[in-house]
């Protein structure tokens, strides 16, 4: 019997919105971004995955990690640990704040969480701030 080959994210925020899945159950919804391609793969092979990618609320479908999908796939992972959003607000919500932790990595502060910037995304998805309280 053939084991599957999962990425786990090094940082996994929302606990009651992650899932594995696998990527042949998943579609791409946007093409990848040429300029972003070698510094995710080469982030991926130096860091591993820092983020879960973000999974549409109503189908199976990446909202945020096209790029990372395709170099992990790449690398022979047959799925992932996502994040399933509940609502469109949410799925924006968890790429603003994986884009932070992107920009940010090493030196990650999470003060960001509760910046003002984000205020109107966490007024849209108050059970998601409960969770990180």
């Amino acid at each position: 019997m053939n084991s599957l080959k999962i990425a786990y994210p090094k940082y996994q925020l929302f606990k009651s919105r992650l899932k594995v899945y696998l990527f042949k159950n998943v579609e791409l919804v946007h093409s990848p971004i040429q300029k972003s391609v070698e510094r995710v793969k080469k982030q991926i092979q130096e860091l591993g995955l820092l983020c879960p990618m973000v999974l549409d609320p109503h189908l199976d479908r990446i909202r945020s990690g096209t790029n990372r999908y395709i170099e992990l796939k790449k690398q022979g992972y047959d799925g992932s640990l996502f994040y399933k959003s509940q609502s469109g607000h949410e799925a924006e919500l968890f790429h603003h704040i994986n884009v932070r932790i992107f920009k940010n990595y090493p030196f990650i502060n999470f003060d960001f969480i509760h910046t003002e910037d984000l205020k109107q995304l966490w007024d849209k998805c108050p059970d998601l701030l409960k969770e990180i309280k």
